[in-house]
């Protein structure tokens, strides 16, 4: 086990032990078309109301349009869909083909193939130093039996399932 005086260096790389699914999250903008980014953290809040909270670093590009938006999508990327992490990230992400959809609740685009999508209106923010929180209420969501890509240890990994102990 390595061990030393708590700093960033020790930080990433206890961190990094922790595994994650991969989520992206869309919105739209005024004027801004689609936008999208990966989020940093994705928890589940509360299931009454139904509550999610994610954040991002204030240095992303689309940082101030998350912030002023009145909703977005958050969607739990499968375990074939790393390429699309770089295609969300794009200055315009294509959120048209036969896998995207608008969700009945509020527009978003929501991708009909990932392991789930939530999209949620925008009810609170919270700074963080060098990040935001972003908490949205559920108004949608969706979900398939396919296995969630996941990040741990500086990689992206497709989890096997374990019997339970």
């Amino acid at each position: 086990m390595t061990a030393g005086h708590v700093g960033e260096p020790l930080l990433r790389r206890a961190f990094r032990q922790f595994a994650t699914g991969v989520v992206l999250v869309y919105a739209r903008g005024n004027g801004a078309g689609v936008f999208a980014a990966q989020a940093c953290a994705f928890n589940s809040l509360s299931l009454d109301p139904p509550l999610v909270l994610w954040s991002l670093d204030k240095a992303a590009p689309h940082f101030a349009d998350f912030k002023s938006s009145s909703s977005f999508a958050i969607h739990i990327l499968a375990d074939d869909q790393q390429p699309m992490l770089q295609q969300a990230t794009a200055a315009a992400p294509d959120v048209s083909g036969p896998d995207w959809a608008a969700d009945p609740a509020l527009g978003l685009p929501v991708h009909g193939r990932c392991s789930a999508w939530f999209a949620c209106a925008h009810v609170s923010y919270y700074d963080a130093d060098d990040h935001g929180i972003f908490v949205g209420e559920i108004r949608d969501c969706a979900f398939s039996e396919r296995r969630p890509l996941v990040h741990c240890a500086g990689e992206y990994v497709v989890p096997s399932p374990q019997p339970p102990v």
